[in-house]
């Protein structure tokens, strides 16, 4: 009955007649007994996926259920799907194909949902509304959950991750701050900036801990099945980003020229902001990232760009076994040989946006190596919310720092501790940071008060040299181990810096 009346329900939004809609459902439609039949089902999943619509979720008619179902904003919220592997499988999958293929992502949850309103104009009261039927849409994009998971994956990455834990949970406590379940109550913890580039950039954002392989199951040897499909998707997914980054700035740089010679004149260059933000990159990635960027600069410069373009159109091509019901996403594979000479939107991009992934400190020096150095105008690096990156960050990245042009470095929510701010106290002594950055951003870490003294010394160190034109300013808010002596202490040192003048 449940399924029947939100099919209805989706026909009348949709404006769809019966003859016109296929359903397709998991356990009637995968064979259960036979398992060699079995077998081909499951291998089917991402085809199935990467050929629906929409994805509906039904929802039982018990209490938690439907009290889940009446806060839920992402398909992993739900009580008894979201924890499941196999549900978990099928949300992810979906999410990632329409993405890769161009559709909306159209998930939908179905059930009964509960409203609380007040009532009363002098004596106030909150009163239950009887349950209603609520056809929902759910978001695959960010969820509470995937920013509790971020938090908790730091708090693992961290020096000592029992002690931090058990002290982020007392200072989380001692501020009466309660569990977030909305996407509405996480924006007090993201700055109004970083909501609107995750808006722009949004997608089929899991958090690890919300991965199907990380989900639970009755018969834990298909755990080996579920991460093999997931790898596949995961890789798949990454890849597409990486590619249709590339032709999306590519296509904006050939219409700036075409403006350019329209009209006879020059035109400021388009500052890019080559975004990857979400598109779960994990260290075995970097590669291929490396080899499309890489490849394009030299090109830019007039070099050979290794094999030449066709390496990069051969790696396109491969993409294409899974795009076949994508004409707009093979167009832009014909259409976007960006490493032509007419193509040097890399020498434009001023921001690279790598936040919420899955990337660690071994992939860094890769990255700076082979991507940050190579950009000519980059000036904003965003690595915040890879919880992986760890205490070691500034051993991987400030050895390269002095020779970029940086001016914002954002290492938010990345598992940095104690030991990270005495590395870059430290290492600023040998390696100097660019004169040119203005902005780092430490928040929402693990640093103790004896953090704060390095992160004195290494600003005031630095704002003391001669050759600056702009002060440094490292952000280190929302590092709920520091204890209000160590606050203290920090606004007596920006005061006092405030008072002797922009340098001190």
């Amino acid at each position: 009955m449940i399924i029947s009346r939100a099919l209805n329900g989706l026909m009348e939004k949709y404006q769809k007649h019966p003859s016109e809609v296929a359903v397709w459902i998991d356990y009637a439609c995968v064979e259960q007994d036979d398992h060699e039949m079995q077998q081909l089902g499951i291998a089917s999943l991402i085809a199935y996926a990467a050929r629906s619509d929409v994805v509906l979720s039904p929802v039982q008619v018990e209490p938690e259920a439907m009290k889940s179902f009446s806060g839920a904003t992402h398909p992993m919220d739900l009580h008894n799907y979201g924890e499941r592997a196999w549900c978990r499988l099928e949300a992810y999958t979906y999410g990632c194909m329409a993405e890769i293929l161009m559709k909306p992502v159209l998930f939908f949850g179905f059930g009964m949902v509960t409203e609380v309103v007040t009532v009363g104009c002098f004596f106030k009261q909150e009163k239950e509304l009887p349950p209603r039927w609520d056809l929902k849409p759910l978001s695959a994009g960010s969820s509470a959950a995937a920013f509790d998971s971020i938090e908790e994956a730091a708090e693992k990455a961290a020096e000592n991750s029992a002690r931090t834990a058990v002290k982020a949970r007392q200072s989380r406590m001692s501020l009466k701050l309660t569990t977030l379940t909305t996407v509405s109550k996480v924006s007090p913890e993201v700055d109004s900036k970083s909501s609107a580039r995750n808006a722009a950039h949004s997608g089929a954002e899991f958090a690890a801990t919300q991965l199907p392989s990380a989900g639970s199951l009755t018969v834990e040897t298909d755990r080996d099945i579920i991460h093999e499909l997931e790898q596949t998707v995961m890789y798949t997914y990454s890849h597409f980003a990486v590619l249709a980054e590339c032709a999306r700035i590519a296509r904006f740089e050939k219409e700036w020229e075409e403006q350019k010679i329209l009209q006879a004149t020059d035109l400021a260059p388009v500052a890019h902001n080559f975004s990857l933000r979400g598109k779960q990159l994990r260290n075995e990635d970097m590669p291929m990232v490396c080899e499309h960027i890489a490849l394009n600069v030299r090109k830019d410069k007039g070099g050979e760009g290794g094999n030449g373009s066709g390496d990069v159109r051969r790696s396109l091509l491969k993409s294409r076994s899974l795009a076949e019901q994508a004409p707009r996403y093979k167009s832009m594979i014909e259409s976007h040989s960006y490493g032509g000479s007419s193509f040097k939107w890399l020498q434009h991009v001023q921001t690279l946006d790598l936040g919420r992934n899955l990337l660690d400190k071994d992939c860094l020096d890769q990255l700076m190596k082979s991507i940050v150095l190579p950009l000519p105008s980059l000036t904003t690096l965003l690595l915040d919310e890879n919880p992986l990156l760890g205490q070691d960050v500034f051993l991987m990245v400030l050895p390269y720092l002095e020779s970029t042009k940086l001016e914002v470095l954002s290492l938010s929510k990345c598992g940095i501790n104690h030991k990270s701010a005495q590395d870059l106290n430290g290492l600023t002594r040998k390696y100097l940071l660019p004169n040119t950055l203005v902005k780092l951003d430490l928040r929402d870490n693990f640093m103790i008060d004896r953090s704060v003294k390095y992160i004195i010394k290494t600003t005031s160190q630095t704002n003391k040299r001669a050759s600056r034109k702009h002060r440094l300013d490292i952000d280190i808010d929302g590092n709920k181990l520091i204890t209000p002596a160590g606050w203290f202490e920090l606004k007596n040192y920006q005061a006092n810096e405030q008072q002797g003048g922009a340098f001190g």
